[in-house]
């Protein structure tokens, strides 16, 4: 594995506990805790994922959430590597494209005599607020 084991400023964490997870149904080892896409370069793989438009590699880029480039799917979710602590028996796979999102119903919060349903769209939540005479305008 390729570590930084001493650096002239920053000292580099301990981890203590190895775990095994698979990384495109190939088994790789790293440390609990530690960002999936430490481990991920630890074991020498750069690429996590190819761009939606021209299939263009992408890998780690700001390395502290900010962008996307490091997104990969764990456990079926595109989740951005550099921020998610890596766990035990994580399945990562490669992400070609663009994710597809799991499903998600409406849902009701009600306040006072009102209900505001929470509808998902493509880009955005739009929260619909529903008075009791049946009155409803979109808001966002």
């Amino acid at each position: 594995m390729n570590r930084i084991t001493s650096h002239p400023v920053a000292n580099p964490p301990e981890y203590k506990e190895r775990v095994e997870f698979l990384f495109d149904g190939q088994a790789l080892s790293g440390y609990a805790g530690e960002a999936v896409s430490s481990a991920l370069f630890a074991n020498n793989i750069r690429e996590f994922s190819r761009h939606s438009k021209d299939g263009a590699p992408q890998g780690i880029f700001c390395a502290n959430g900010q962008c996307s480039q490091c997104t990969v799917l764990i456990d079926g979710v595109p989740k951005k590597s550099c921020i998610t602590p890596l766990k035990a028996g994580m399945d990562i796979r490669t992400l070609k494209g663009l994710p597809k999102l799991p499903e998600m119903s409406a849902y009701e919060l009600t306040a006072g005599n009102r209900t505001f349903l929470r509808y998902p769209c493509r880009w955005r939540w739009t929260l619909r607020s529903c008075s009791s005479t049946g009155a409803c305008r979109s808001r966002l």
